[in-house]
């Protein structure tokens, strides 16, 4: 979620973290458990979204200061990779299907963050050096890269929040899959196996289904559920076709299992602020991001806000299917 819009769309946090078979009217209920924590340093942190490469080398971003974190499983606390640029801010991540590249989505925000974006661009980096191999212009604003999911052949799909917009890019250029009023402020994307793109709406709680083609704008069709999300942020697609997102507003971690153009939810957790989730390198667990962001704009809870945290936890649906997206 931009920092800029988020001044105006806190979260509600909850009370920490909560895991149990929770059966909740309209959803379905799943066994979890929490195994283990890693601590992202720094007071004023508030880490956005994370990604995990396929030996286990979890990224971690800050809006806040843009800076890049890593960790593995075994690791109590995370170490800055990449130090921030002046004048950017960090969003979502994604890595290569090799696992050699990573992408950040950057916003600059020249005259302020009331102001909107002046700049916005996805930057990637080697993952085995830290160096920088190349840089993705976003159109000009109010074009402002939220999040990023790859596809099989390493096409980016870009959640552009300011423009209501998703966008492909392909050998360093760009196209537009789809526009629409209904994405307005379209923040969490991922992509199935067979490369349908579902995105999420942090504004007004909806889920999309979008097919991305060679030409014409894809249609955006909207997934029904028994409930609104609560400011999705995160999201991640299982090979089963289920996906997960992470509910700022309600302080949840979500497993949305979709048939046709409906959707049935499974609560999988609760923290004070999820932010975003990465599936584990076995596919049998998740590290969700509990980043606090609301707490950043918030003066009372701002000083209260630390320490961030990424949590392992293991849910007995999340296997269905078999590996990671």
């Amino acid at each position: 979620m931009p920092s800029g819009t988020m001044m105006s769309l806190l979260r509600i946090p909850s009370l920490g973290w909560l895991f149990a078979g929770l059966a909740v009217s309209g959803c379905i209920g799943v066994e979890v458990s929490a195994e283990e924590e890693i601590l992202i340093p720094g007071k004023d942190t508030f880490p956005e979204s994370i990604t995990i490469a396929d030996d286990g080398q979890l990224f971690v971003s800050s809006p806040e200061n843009g800076s890049i974190y890593t960790a593995r499983r075994g690791d109590t606390v995370a170490v800055p990779w990449i130090a921030g640029e002046a004048g950017w801010h960090s969003f979502g991540l994604a890595h290569s299907p090799d696992s050699k590249t990573l992408y950040i989505c950057q916003v600059s925000y020249a005259d302020g963050p009331q102001a909107g974006p002046s700049a916005s661009r996805i930057m990637a980096y080697e993952i085995a050096t830290g160096v920088s191999t190349s840089e993705y212009r976003m159109p000009p604003p109010p074009s402002m890269c939220n999040d990023i999911a790859v596809d099989r052949d390493g096409t980016l799909y870009v959640s552009d929040y300011g423009a209501q917009q998703i966008l492909t890019f392909r050998g360093g250029g760009y196209s537009v899959c789809a526009e629409s009023d209904r994405l307005a402020g379209v923040d969490g994307i991922a992509i199935s196996r067979a490369g349908t793109v579902f995105a999420a709406t942090y504004r007004s709680g909806e889920l999309y289904r979008i097919d991305c083609g060679d030409s014409a704008l894809a249609q955006v069709q909207h997934i029904s559920l028994p409930r609104l999300l609560d400011r999705p942020d995160g999201l991640r697609m299982l090979p089963s076709g289920d996906v997960i997102v992470a509910e700022g507003g309600r302080g949840e971690v979500t497993r949305i299992r979709i048939e046709g153009n409906r959707g049935e939810l499974a609560r999988l957790g609760a923290s004070a602020g999820p932010s975003s989730l990465a599936i584990d390198v076995g596919g049998d667990a998740l590290w969700i991001l509990d980043g606090k962001v609301a707490y950043a704009f918030d003066p009372k809870r701002r000083p209260t806000a630390a320490p961030f945290k990424i949590f392992r936890i293991v849910a007995d649906q999340i296997t269905a299917g078999s590996g990671r997206d």
